[in-house]
């Protein structure tokens, strides 16, 4: 059981926060120890059983403040869900994406633009919450 926040909603024009019950938190890398500052969790799955993959993804709402991070969704290394930019003035992204088939599910999370440096000096933590497979 893992429990974080993120904005999640808008609401009058002010963002919401919203607790969720079970949830992946990534963060991506201002070190030197990678070169792109990804977060990357890669998932390898038994063809055919399983047939969506939900979620509901955004920034942490204290830990994220200030960030612009890209967020990709790949089934079998092909782009199947993309937020170029995702801000903390955004609410969450519902996810529910096909994965008939597939061999491996990857959540990346990066910074959106490697050639501005003010991005990628800070940490971005991003939730993944309440992720399932659908069979």
């Amino acid at each position: 059981r893992f429990s974080e926040s993120f904005y999640n909603s808008l609401k009058r024009g002010r963002i919401k926060e919203k607790i969720f019950k079970y949830g992946i938190g990534t963060m991506t890398d201002s070190g030197a120890r990678y070169a792109d500052h990804r977060a990357k969790l890669v998932y390898f799955l038994y063809p055919g059983a399983y047939s969506r993959f939900q979620a509901i993804v955004g920034l942490h709402s204290q830990l994220a403040r200030e960030s612009k991070v890209k967020v990709q969704v790949l089934v079998d290394e092909k782009i199947s869900f993309e937020i170029p930019v995702l801000t903390e003035k955004e609410p969450a992204h519902k996810l529910d994406i096909s994965i008939e088939g597939a061999n491996r599910l990857t959540l990346l999370a990066c910074a959106p633009d490697s050639t501005t440096p003010e991005i990628l000096t800070a940490n971005k933590d991003i939730i993944w919450a309440n992720p399932i497979l659908i069979r």
